[in-house]
């Protein structure tokens, strides 16, 4: 259970820019992007706001509800969040799913040319 990191990040957020986490068994990157941005492939987003990306999620294994955690973190710092992932990676498409996410269509990255699924989530 996070809820207790929950609390503790929000209530930081309240008094510093920028809050360090040791220790923490996951990694996520965070980072907004203002609009226009490229739109997907086949699909359509839901709004055309600011919104932020979440780059990589890496947790150690055994390690479970970091990913939820860290969306969920990234969700509360502007509402609009975007996501894309391969198509073999079904652990990530089945939390975005489930965290609310909803499949807007495919996307391709200038630096490999391979295709994603793109997902949105927005307030």
């Amino acid at each position: 259970d996070y809820e207790w990191w929950f609390e503790r990040v929000k209530a930081a957020s309240k008094l510093y820019d920028i809050t360090r986490i040791d220790h923490f068994r996951a990694f996520a990157s965070y980072y907004s992007i203002p609009y226009p941005a490229e739109n997907a492939i086949n699909g359509e987003w839901i709004d055309d706001s600011a919104y932020g990306v979440v780059h990589r999620i890496a947790a150690a294994e055994g390690t479970r509800g970091a990913g939820r955690f860290c969306l969920q973190w990234a969700f509360d710092q502007c509402g609009h969040l975007r996501m894309d992932t391969h198509g073999d990676n079904k652990p990530m498409q089945n939390l975005l799913k489930k965290l609310g996410f909803r499949y807007r269509g495919i996307i391709h990255v200038v630096e490999d040319d391979d295709p994603r699924l793109a997902f949105e989530k927005s307030e």
